[in-house]
């Protein structure tokens, strides 16, 4: 049986013009002290995921994650793609695992890197796609489920030792899964929303011949002269920000929780939440305007919309 992934991150409503996140792996950020290994480690994996950040970006035009060895099935585009860092082989220097995260928190990892502290270098241990996949087990045992025809099914069991991928024997009864506390998605959350002139009408729903169906507060029915249709995101700065329940969420300094808390937002019980002007977005963390200041706050707590609705 396997347990729930948990997501820092929302899914972006339109999957074929998403918009991507710059990811950022590097922890050393000044707002909390970073062992030196791992600094390099997240330095080194920033590139890795940088590239399909890249190709996201540019929907593969040009470039082809074949370039970097990696799994083909980011050529696809998904929306449920992301990463996440775990020492999934308790040597202190996390393993980077890139995959998609499925139903009920059901996940696959396509392409999984080691850091050799050494070289300096990434290390690249397996690359899948559709038919043959891994998951993690709370051991750091790495199992691979594959087929090469609907017969003709395999299962294997790895553990990562001297920066490699080695084969063992492990019980059949070993399949309880990871659950990762962290697994990021590459998209922002956004939508397509109607302009006309400087003046936004509202959420795009649906294109007729002659009109688009558009949602503010109500739904209508609009003709299409004079609109334009336009992709705003929280990774464009777009839209606004406010608490999903009522309490506080305190405002950090930077992308992190290590870093200074400078602020809350708030939404009072019994009121509608307080929205925020969104001002970008990083994994994880929204950035907003408050009080006249500029901070974070964890997007686990936090949703987007392209206005205040309320």
């Amino acid at each position: 049986m396997q347990t729930k992934t948990k997501l820092l991150a929302l899914c972006c409503t339109a999957a074929l013009l998403c918009t991507v996140v710059a990811i950022q792996l590097h922890k050393g950020s000044g707002c909390a002290p970073a062992d030196e290994d791992t600094d390099a480690c997240g330095i080194a994996y920033s590139d890795i995921v940088s590239f399909i950040v890249q190709g996201y970006k540019s929907h593969w035009d040009g470039i082809s994650p074949d370039e970097m060895g990696l799994s083909y099935v980011y050529g696809y585009e998904s929306e449920l793609c992301g990463f996440c860092q775990q020492d999934i082989d308790g040597d202190g220097v996390p393993e980077l695992l890139i995959g998609d995260d499925f139903v009920e928190g059901d996940y696959a990892l396509y392409d999984i890197f080691t850091f050799d502290v050494m070289s300096g270098n990434p290390v690249h241990l397996f690359s899948g796609g559709e038919r043959d996949s891994f998951v993690i087990n709370g051991r750091g045992v790495i199992i691979e489920t594959g087929s090469n025809s609907a017969e003709d099914s395999f299962t294997r069991f790895y553990e990562v030792k001297d920066s490699a991928l080695n084969e063992i024997d492990c019980a059949a009864d070993d399949l309880m899964t990871l659950e990762f506390d962290h697994f990021l998605r590459y998209v922002a959350p956004g939508c397509f929303v109607a302009m006309e002139g400087d003046e936004l009408l509202g959420q795009l729903l649906r294109t007729f011949d002659d009109s688009y169906e558009i949602e503010a507060q109500d739904v209508a029915v609009c003709p299409k002269d004079g609109i334009s249709i336009e992709y705003w995101s929280a990774w464009d700065g777009k839209g606004v920000v406010f608490l999903k329940n009522p309490g506080s969420a305190p405002v950090h300094s930077d992308a992190d929780a290590g870093c200074e808390v400078i602020g809350e937002i708030l939404y009072d019980e019994g009121y509608c939440p307080e929205s925020y002007p969104c001002l970008g977005y990083k994994p994880g963390w929204f950035k907003v305007e408050f009080c006249g200041s500029e901070g974070f706050v964890s997007e686990s707590l936090c949703t987007w919309d392209f206005a205040d609705r309320f």
